[in-house]
């Protein structure tokens, strides 16, 4: 009995009801957290980039090696350009793709499979932690999900132009979109398989054909969507260009040696159980998805694969050699490298339970499939919960640099502006919350380095910021031992009581006569 015969059993406006209240939890857990934390490091760069472009300064942004496509922080640089420049405005495209992003889930899962698995898809990504904590960023990647999502509606609507656009504004937006080419031009072949048939005869039909002009108009939609990119990087005085500095920036890709496979197993896996943050949910996914791909390749064995059962395997076999590629090649592992992987996650555990709600026993439909979502929800509430609070250990900052704002406050109403800024863990933090502020920022590799440039440069004064989540400790300790004098002018207190940054000013030799330091 395959997913479209049992919809009929929901009502219009029950179906809508439902829908429109998980995405409306779905707003309220994006909504909360959005200014509970400071920019991670990468964030405030692109806001930076988009500050840059926003002011006029450097529209091109030729005077920073860019690792990114134009494409996200040309949009940063409009909505501050609108709403001004924060750090709210800098995350509301990311909440804004995360939420239409639950719109294309359900339209996915609703088309392929019927509404049982839409509703069951929705709930999954709409209480996703993973998912809430990267609605809440400034970084490229729930932008470049919701293309891909785009994408793969349209391509399994029969409409290659418009996929091949999608696919191509996913790649302007992050250069990692061009993986997920593949799984719309697949999907756009399972259109083709099994429903373009139903409304042209077989006999008056060439596959081959057909296919060769799904590959043109995605192709062609591609290059339409991406040339603006191509044409900035090309138009860029600054080179390398950002897709070469992408590889320079992240050390290039290689094969990850062998020694190293266990340790990337671990820590692919353990951002894989984030998706939901649930043991008793993710157990329960894998053995709903074991049953649901062994009864799919009986089928295929047996040549009766339905479109339902086809899709299934192509989604999951992607996902499968999308992960098997990050683990072999050497990828850092962050979480932010699978966010795309997630709505994907949640249409096929979605479906993988609304296949056992479809057996013969089980005869109660619609409560058996409210039922599974209520569990489902309880399942993965708290996680959700800690998310929509700012708490979740994935995505952006979790309160590192709390305060880094104030710290910027008091640089620019304390600091004279021809001192000089040593830095070393917050350049990219200086560049947005001390933009366009008068100062020196010297980047140091070492202490030894400071000793110099403040002994070399005694005529100006010099300051230092030390973050409390970083091994600070033995730097203060190498310059005093080079010389230098440290006093303490300011330093921030977390909430719960926790200093996150101290402000030092530096002398070389003896402490300056009347220039305590500030508690």
């Amino acid at each position: 009995m395959c997913a479209h015969s049992i919809s009929v059993s929901w009502k219009a406006p029950a179906y809508r009801l439902i829908c429109g209240v998980l995405l409306t939890a779905g707003l309220l857990l994006r909504l909360h957290p959005l200014t509970a934390n400071r920019f991670h490091p990468d964030e405030a760069l692109y806001a930076y980039w988009g500050l840059q472009i926003a002011t006029g300064a450097d529209p091109m942004l030729e005077g920073y090696p860019v690792d990114k496509p134009p494409a996200f922080p040309y949009l940063l640089a409009l909505m501050f350009r609108l709403f001004g420049a924060s750090e709210l405005t800098a995350r509301l495209p990311s909440l804004t793709a995360s939420m239409v992003s639950l719109v294309l889930v359900e339209h996915i899962a609703r088309r392929v499979y019927g509404k049982e698995a839409a509703i069951l898809a929705l709930g999954l990504l709409a209480f996703s932690p993973f998912d809430i904590s990267f609605a809440i960023t400034a970084f490229t990647d729930p932008l470049m999900t919701a293309w891909v999502l785009a994408g793969l509606a349209a391509a399994a609507a029969g409409r290659p132009l418009l996929a091949g656009a999608l696919a191509g504004a996913a790649f302007a937006t992050k250069q990692q979109g061009i993986f997920f080419l593949p799984l719309m031009a697949l999907a756009g072949i399972w259109w083709e398989r099994f429903h373009s048939k139903q409304d042209v005869p077989a006999a008056g039909k060439d596959i081959g054909q057909v296919l060769r002009l799904w590959w043109v108009r995605g192709i062609a939609g591609f290059l339409l969507a991406f040339a603006p990119a191509l044409v900035w990087d090309l138009m860029r005085l600054r080179r390398p260009e950002y897709f070469e500095q992408s590889l320079i920036s992240y050390g290039g890709l290689s094969l990850a040696p062998w020694s190293e496979w266990g340790e990337r197993a671990a820590n692919w896996a353990g951002w894989l159980g984030r998706f939901w943050g649930s043991p008793a949910l993710n157990v329960l996914a894998i053995l709903a998805l074991t049953w649901l791909v062994w009864n799919n390749l009986r089928a295929w064995r047996k040549s009766r694969l339905s479109a339902e059962a086809a899709f299934d395997l192509l989604t999951a076999g992607f996902s499968l050699l999308f992960l098997l590629g990050h683990w072999l090649v050497r990828f850092h592992t962050w979480d932010r490298y699978l966010l795309g992987l997630v709505p994907l996650a949640a249409v096929l555990v979605g479906r993988a339970f609304s296949f056992v709600l479809s057996r013969r026993w089980m005869q109660v439909r619609l409560p058996a499939a409210l039922g599974v979502l209520a569990l489902l929800v309880l399942l993965v509430l708290s996680p959700a919960g800690q998310a929509a609070l700012g708490a979740y250990p994935a995505g952006g900052d979790h309160g590192a640099y709390w305060g880094i704002d104030q710290v910027a406050e008091y640089l620019r109403a304390h600091v004279p502006a021809n001192a000089v800024i040593h830095h070393h863990w917050l350049g990219w933090h200086y560049l947005y919350y001390l933009y366009g502020a008068p100062y020196a920022f010297q980047w140091y590799t070492s202490p030894e380095e400071v000793a110099e440039r403040v002994r070399a440069w005694s005529d100006v004064p010099h300051w230092i910021v030390f973050p409390m989540c970083r091994e600070w400790e033995p730097v203060a300790g190498a310059l005093k031992a080079a010389g230098l004098s440290l006093q303490e002018r300011f330093h921030v207190v977390r909430p719960d009581g926790q200093v996150t940054f101290r402000v030092y000013e530096l002398y070389a030799g003896a402490t300056a006569a009347g220039q305590p330091g500030v508690e």
